[in-house]
């Protein structure tokens, strides 16, 4: 029994490598698959953001997200070679077209390369055709003919030629490494200067070896907006192929390339099978850049200085690796919200949403009042409280050093969001962004306000206002003595801030003026928003509503309003309307003046 336990053994040793080799084979291939996703996972949520704004943007992202989940299990099947639903044009099922082109942009062929619309481009944009040039040109010239944009070609085989100077560009050289003729993505784009203007489309055509191109495309370097290429499937032994070595072999290594791409942020648009050449061969695709994502700290990396070469719009889309452009980064910055028992249990949330933003502050103050003057003495719900709630200062531990949970010296109503943390941070240059505590934020909320802030040294900046008008002897026949204008878009606001939507300020906006509630009608009180643009009002700073295009509404969530909101007390219109008549619907020169006095005006300082 010994020697036949023995014998068991041996051959049971014996026996594993041969049996277990597949399956090995298949886990390595299994980790390959998910390894970009994985590491994208690790900090997606965090450094992420779509490039689409509005329904579109929000489809293509939830589509991408149900590619990245669902390819494995599409691609698991190809393990078995003999399974008869990949075969031919059916390996390329897996990965087929999942995200349509804006709808602006709708998709055209250029040759036989289909593009989202390159025609409603402006001039300046940038198109690169990688590979042996093929058929005269015939992609370049329809870029030349249909488009305003510039074409370079890169062929390190064929000499230099230009079908339209000025508009076309042969370069001999090829993407790639190790050989003198070939240079790396990233040392091309630089070296030709790309890298400040952003490139609209590449067409990748290398007969098999593809991969190496896109293996070059990372999280910290360049990404064009658009890719299209031929992605080809060796056959299986012993049928003969004049594909290179470098070709796919099965469409788990298709799906590995589409893997990668996916985690960089690329949606599938275009499929076209190649019939022309051996069955089931090869495909050619499109895909779109929708998420931009960026690992830890990148994200800063995009960013240039105020008045930097290159449009903002550009940089933000198209952004060269960190060792290329400075970051640009606020001296100190700092979030501060404010609450009180009866809602600082439930403010977790929107701290969350900004200390997982792709900005984190240098400090997030929560002021959370336990003697809350601005209720009836009587209201239990508030008033039996005497301390902070844990729920609220458990936040202090998950996020050590940067979330401050206080109880400030006094209620000052709803500017105690900001008035305690003008107390304690003293650095007149210091950016202060206010938030609300029933609103969970966009992931950008507070990189896109300080990027605003850097872009214009000495004004507020806010998502949104309200322009007032003040007219004391009613020529217009307003309903009171002012009247008031919604304003969402870019420019100037000659009124007060909604700021609920977030708002970011410099320390030194403000004097000891803006703490004397004492001195105006109660309803300023309730009021912060009036309270805040008046007092930068009467320091002459502007308020600055910013420019919702290609960004997010910060405000993703807004918790249903309660009894504890301004918004459903009985009498808040009426205050609201107290509260601007004494600063004359913040539209009245001789009353800013008034009210000035000899305090001096903010002087803002020189760019940074």
């Amino acid at each position: 029994m010994i020697k036949l336990a023995q014998q068991r053994k041996h051959g049971s040793a014996a026996v594993a490598p041969a049996a277990v080799a597949p399956a090995a084979a298949a886990v390595s291939l299994l980790a390959l698959l998910l390894g970009p996703m994985m590491a994208a996972a690790a900090w997606h949520e965090c450094n992420s953001q779509g490039a689409f704004p509005g329904l579109y943007g929000s489809q293509v992202l939830a589509n991408l997200t149900v590619f990245r989940s669902d390819l494995l299990s599409k691609v698991y099947p190809s393990f078995n070679t003999e399974a008869e639903s990949l075969n031919g044009f059916a390996r390329f099922d897996p990965v087929s077209p999942f995200i349509s082109c804006p709808p602006h942009r709708p998709a055209t062929s250029y040759h036989r390369w289909r593009l989202c619309d390159l025609g409603r481009l402006p001039g300046g944009c940038i198109v690169y055709s990688v590979g042996p040039v093929q058929n005269d040109y015939a992609f370049e010239r329809d870029i030349v003919s249909f488009t305003k944009c510039e074409v370079h070609t890169f062929d390190c085989t064929t000499d230099a030629k230009s079908i339209k100077e000025g508009r076309h560009t042969h370069h001999k050289l090829c993407i790639g490494q190790g050989k003198p003729d070939h240079k790396s993505w990233h040392e091309l784009v630089v070296q030709l200067g790309h890298h400040l203007r952003g490139i609209e489309a590449v067409k990748i055509d290398m007969e098999g070896k593809d991969a190496e191109v896109f293996a070059q495309l990372k999280h910290t370097m360049l990404l064009p907006r658009q890719l299209a290429a031929e992605l080809h499937i060796r056959p299986p032994p012993p049928e003969a192929t004049v594909l290179p070595a470098e070709a796919a072999r099965s469409p788990a290594h298709v799906a590995l390339i589409f893997s990668h791409l996916a985690a960089l942020g690329y949606g599938v648009t275009s499929r076209s099978d190649n019939r022309g050449g051996q069955p089931g061969c090869c495909a050619e695709f499109s895909w779109l850049h929708v998420e931009r994502v960026w690992p830890h700290g990148a994200a800063r990396s995009m960013r240039t200085k105020p008045g930097g070469s290159g449009s903002s719009s550009s940089v933000t889309a198209f952004a060269a690796d960190e060792a290329q452009l400075k970051p640009v980064k606020a001296k100190r910055l700092v979030v501060s919200l404010s609450s009180f028992p009866g809602r600082a249990e439930f403010a977790a949330p929107t701290v969350y949403s900004i200390m997982h933003g792709t900005r984190k502050p240098d400090a997030l103050y929560l002021w959370v009042t336990v003697n809350v003057s601005r209720f009836d003495a009587d209201d239990k719900v508030v008033n039996s409280v005497t301390e902070i709630p844990s729920e609220a200062k458990a936040l202090e531990k998950q996020f050590p050093g940067v979330v401050k949970v206080l109880a400030p010296k006094k209620d000052y109503g709803p500017a105690t969001k900001l008035l305690p943390t003008l107390e304690v941070e003293t650095d007149p240059e210091t950016i202060i962004i206010t938030v609300d505590d029933d609103t969970f934020y966009s992931p950008t909320t507070v990189i896109e306000l300080e990027d605003e802030m850097l872009r214009r040294p000495g004004y507020t900046i806010v998502r949104s206002c309200e322009i007032t008008h003040w007219d004391p002897d009613m020529k217009k026949n307003p309903p009171r003595k002012g009247w008031r204008e919604w304003k969402l878009t870019e420019g100037l606001c000659r009124g007060f801030m909604t700021a609920y939507a977030s708002a970011a300020y410099r320390r030194g906006y403000f004097d000891d003026l803006v703490f004397d509630q004492e001195r105006a009608p109660d309803g300023c009180m309730h009021h912060d928003d009036i309270w805040f643009s008046a007092h930068l009002w009467i320091r002459n700073v502007s308020i600055w509503v910013l420019n919702h295009a290609g960004k997010s509404w910060p405000p993703m969530y807004h918790r249903p309003r309660n009894r504890m909101s301004i918004s459903f007390h009985p009498q808040a219109e009426d205050m609201a309307q107290q509260c601007q008549e004494y600063f004359h619907w913040i539209d009245d020169e001789a009353r800013r003046i008034e009210l000035r006095g000899n305090r001096s005006e903010y002087t803002s300082p020189p760019t940074l």
